[in-house]
């Protein structure tokens, strides 16, 4: 039974990946930064940025998904990122197999299913090996490995995939970071310890922000890091290598896109849920300033005076002293976070122009978002849903079962890294594109779901504990029955 429910769940999954081949995410301007590596437009368009308010510009930014580009030579991208390497694959299967003039991104987007694939086989495999063939191992495969299928294969999780986007990339270079912090903790080798360092930088070159995931770890693999023979040069090459390649990639950043997300911090973020903007802006010296917050991006009519003007006088260390100085400002910029993690959907559209499912639903291919938005607490209860998530994790860690203590030590760096991603998001990007800048904490959501739920339905603590509050029940009761009847 075991072996069917893999092999089935296997089949589900893939049957899932090739429905939903053709559906991505719509360009809403970002693509133009990076794609440049290998493409110059879509397929049909004239230029890669219509004019404004036209059907052409209607048809390419916000409202549609476009699987064909005019390939073109490698040009200057607007600034670096790692995210193209991890394409990189993908486009050369595309030049042998389908063209050298056209880039469809279903078939450059081919190596990510293949390692969905490959991860999902591996993950229903270690069910079996771990929790045997047994009644066990199916409770395995219901509580593991059918929310995964469900997740990874969720519409709002899977569009990111066809997209110039950097967010699925990095979903994928974070699933490296955490099998190489798996694998350290098993046995650290040095060649572990590089592939941990390569994967923590891979990580932090998609987006600078990501870099705090070079710290997360640290707790996780130190007591390894210090059986270790090779402490010295693995320390040495891991507090050099990601920082100096983190601040080459920051560097490379546009001034005025470092202006813009600092503007978008302070302006759409900090001042906009602080109660007294006024009192905050007056102390930065910008009182004039204040027909800005909540705006970023134009129509509206005092933009000249706002990021155009501001943005040279700007520092992340403005957001955070309004935040100091008013902690219950990030509170509610934390609760908004928390909200739009609960009602996750692609904010743009997901279909081509000329697909007739255009503005249809299809709920059977969104029964984890679905299922989620009706889980999930909405605002701060969703820090203590986190906060139950952590103390589960850390009962059940040491556990005699080492799946299970594995797991949990898996849940409990996931859970901090859902925390400090939300975190960071907001101090460096404000409320501006939450529904995709906080993909990656949506999916580490997800995954310690999908843990938590997996360890309390296999672990024994949950059902000792469950235990001894009906033996304490049993032993009470009868006290008290017989005090009523003195």
């Amino acid at each position: 039974m075991v072996a069917a429910a893999k092999y089935g769940l296997l089949i589900y999954f893939i049957f899932l990946l090739v429905v939903q081949m053709d559906i991505g995410v719509a360009d809403n301007g970002d693509f133009s930064d990076y794609m440049t590596w290998f493409v110059s437009k879509p397929v049909g368009f004239e230029a890669d940025a219509p004019p404004p308010h036209t059907p052409a510009w209607t048809r390419r930014f916000f409202w549609y998904y476009l699987p064909y580009w005019e390939a073109s030579p490698p040009r200057s991208p607007t600034f670096f990122s790692s995210a193209p390497l991890l394409w990189l694959p993908g486009w050369i299967l595309n030049k042998i197999f389908y063209s050298s003039q056209i880039i469809y991104l279903p078939v450059m987007t081919f190596p990510f299913r293949l390692a969905l694939v490959v991860l999902l086989w591996g993950l229903l495999n270690g069910v079996e090996k771990a929790l045997g063939t047994g009644w066990k191992g199916l409770l395995g495969m219901a509580t593991l490995g059918l929310p995964a299928v469900l997740m990874l294969s969720d519409t709002h999780h899977i569009a990111f995939m066809n997209s110039f986007y950097r967010e699925y990339p990095a979903f994928l270079a974070l699933l490296g970071v955490l099998g190489a912090v798996g694998w350290v903790r098993r046995r650290p080798t040095p060649l572990r310890f590089l592939g941990l360092t390569l994967a923590v930088t891979l990580l932090g070159a998609i987006r600078p922000s990501y870099a705090v995931w070079a710290l997360l770890v640290v707790p996780w693999v130190y007591p390894a890091w210090r059986r270790s023979r090779y402490r010295g040069w693995t320390a040495v090459l891991y507090v050099t290598c990601i920082p100096l390649t983190v601040w080459g990639v920051w560097t490379s950043y546009p001034a005025p896109l470092k202006g813009l997300y600092r503007y978008s911090s302070l302006f759409d973020g900090a001042l906009f849920f602080s109660r007294r903007p006024d009192v905050h802006l007056r102390r930065l010296r910008m009182e004039s300033a204040a027909v800005c917050v909540g705006h970023v991006f134009p129509p509206f009519p005092d933009y000249a005076r706002c990021w155009p003007a501001l943005w040279p006088r700007l520092k992340f260390a403005y957001t955070l002293g309004v935040y100091l100085r008013e902690p219950q400002a990030f509170l509610r910029a934390w609760s908004h976070a928390a909200t739009c993690l609960r009602r996750w959907h692609v904010r743009y559209g997901i279909h081509r122009p000329d697909d007739p499912s255009v503005g249809r639903r299809s709920p059977v291919l969104r029964l984890w978002s679905g299922w989620t938005r009706r889980l999930y607490p909405s605002g701060l209860g969703l820090l203590g849903l986190l906060g139950f998530y952590g103390w589960l994790f850390s009962i059940h860690r040491r556990s005699s079962d080492p799946w299970v203590a594995s797991l949990s030590d898996l849940g409990l760096l996931i859970v901090a890294g859902v925390v400090t991603d939300v975190t960071v998001t907001l101090l460096g990007n404000g409320r501006t594109e939450l529904s995709r800048t906080l993909f990656l904490s949506r999916t580490l959501l997800d995954m310690a779901t999908i843990l938590a739920f997996h360890v309390a339905a296999t672990g024994r603590r949950v059902p000792s504990l469950l235990a001894r509050l009906r033996s304490w029940g049993r032993v009470g009761r009868p006290t008290w029955e017989a005090g009523r009847e003195l």
